[in-house]
């Protein structure tokens, strides 16, 4: 009898987990091809390009790793720059406010006024 429950029991997936197993070589399992991921801390800048970790100026294939940004990166080829979007298709702009209507003037005491009638 608890055979029969446990074939019908569903893997509980916790969401907070990666999409992919990372093995010990960095390597994704599974993964496919541009920048996955970007790492920075004051000691470390890497990116995960195409399931590979790549150190800030390490090789990735032919190209070197010579820039690491929070939202791109970029690989030289000899004097060939390429950039690799985290999220291609969807650029940063700069939004500004636009001017609001005008504040209305403070009201004040009204005084009455001492002249003659």
């Amino acid at each position: 009898m608890l055979a029969c429950s446990a074939a019908g029991a569903q893997e509980v997936i916790d969401p907070t987990r990666p999409p992919q197993y990372v093995d010990s070589a960095g390597n994704l399992e599974g993964s496919g091809t541009g920048l996955q991921s970007v790492f920075i801390s004051d000691t470390r800048k890497a990116a995960l390009i195409g399931g590979q970790l790549v150190e800030l100026g390490k090789k990735y294939g032919d190209a070197t790793l010579v820039r690491v940004a929070e939202s791109e990166v970029t690989l030289a080829r000899g004097k060939e720059m390429q950039v690799l979007h985290l999220f291609p298709g969807i650029d940063k702009k700069m939004v500004t406010a636009a001017p609001g209507p005008a504040a209305p003037a403070k009201a004040g005491k009204r005084t009455k006024s001492k002249g003659k009638k």
